[in-house]
């Protein structure tokens, strides 16, 4: 039997966010979707009396920031060619927006990533990040206290809109004897729930930098499986990384070299060699890749990550054979 609070959320569109579909010990019992509004059902799982009143107050409360501090995001949210256009933009800003612009149609013309709304609109926050994540893990561990949500898996970390309401949680984590860690976010990705803006705490980033952030995130938008962030952030950081080549080379620019990733990059991108491979086992078509993305996004994970591996073997690169947990979104 399950307890619940009802939650009523404001969206632009009717479609559930991701990350309002559940959370650890929380379960979604019921969703309904009205125009301009999302009403979901939350409950604490358990039997009646482990069911404590201040547990769904917090976890409701939790909700409730996420839902505010997205609905602020998107009702900030303005069409590029406005912003542009506008006289009173600041013409620094002006330049990096027509910029992105470029970038965001050879995604779709030339990469094949989604041709949607999302970094067609642009959102000034007034903040320095978009969101500020808690990443916890038991003392004297390196295994993270993971958050679990229905469609994007398992992530190391939960997310506050405010400064503050991630410091208070960070210290309520810390009493219940946690080492933690608190980060600002300059960028995340809704998985194409939401048309996503370029935000004002991306537009201190240099040109290329956006650039690639931007086929990075759309490629998680073309195709992301739950709990193996190994597979989706190796899949996105090759879109990355060939788009940025491809888009250089477009600009008549030479390739830049890639630099060696640090320890947490390399875990996390671990397939990255042989995401290279199947994109040259297709001759470079980018549609062709994504369907045998697909086929592999499919196939149970040990299988999947059996044929990654002979990918990376056959491109004479070291293959790894484990992978381990679900890690965060670095975006």
């Amino acid at each position: 039997m399950v307890a619940g609070l009802y939650l009523e959320i404001a969206a632009v569109s009717p479609v559930p966010f991701i990350h309002l579909q559940g959370v650890q010990r929380i379960v979604v019992t019921r969703c309904q979707v009205y125009p301009g509004l999302i009403r979901v059902r939350v409950g604490q799982g358990g039997t009646p009396g482990q069911q404590h009143e201040r547990a769904d107050r917090k976890h409701v409360g939790y909700y409730g920031q996420l839902a505010e501090g997205q609905w602020q995001l998107l009702r900030a949210r303005q069409p590029l060619d406005r912003v542009i256009a506008d006289p009173a933009t600041n013409p620094a800003l002006r330049q990096r927006l027509l910029f992105a612009e470029k970038a965001r149609a050879f995604a779709s013309a030339q990469l094949k990533l989604p041709d949607n709304g999302s970094y067609r609109v642009y959102a000034d926050l007034g903040r320095p990040y978009v969101v500020w994540n808690v990443f916890a893990t038991p003392e004297l561990s390196l295994q993270p206290v993971t958050h679990c949500f229905p469609i994007a898996g398992c992530v190391a970390y939960r997310g506050y809109y405010r400064q503050g309401a991630a410091r208070g949680a960070a210290a309520l984590m810390r009493q219940d004897g946690l080492d933690v860690y608190v980060g600002g976010v300059e960028a995340y990705s809704t998985l194409g729930w939401f048309d996503d803006p370029i935000l004002s705490t991306m537009t201190g980033w240099g040109e290329e930098r956006l650039a690639t952030v931007i086929f990075h995130e759309l490629a998680h938008q073309r195709f992301y499986v739950q709990d193996d962030t190994e597979f989706n952030e190796s899949f996105a950081s090759f879109v990355e990384q060939e788009g940025t080549r491809q888009w250089r080379a477009a600009r008549g620019l030479a390739a830049v070299e890639e630099h060696g990733a640090g320890q947490r990059d390399a875990f996390i991108r671990l397939w990255v060699p042989a995401f290279s491979q199947l994109f040259k086992e297709v001759g470079g078509d980018w549609l062709r890749f994504y369907e045998r993305v697909e086929a592999l996004g499919k196939l149970p994970i040990e299988q999947r990550k059996l044929a990654l591996a002979a990918l990376a073997s056959s491109r004479g690169k070291p293959a790894a054979t484990t992978a381990r947990g679900c890690g965060p979104d670095p975006r």
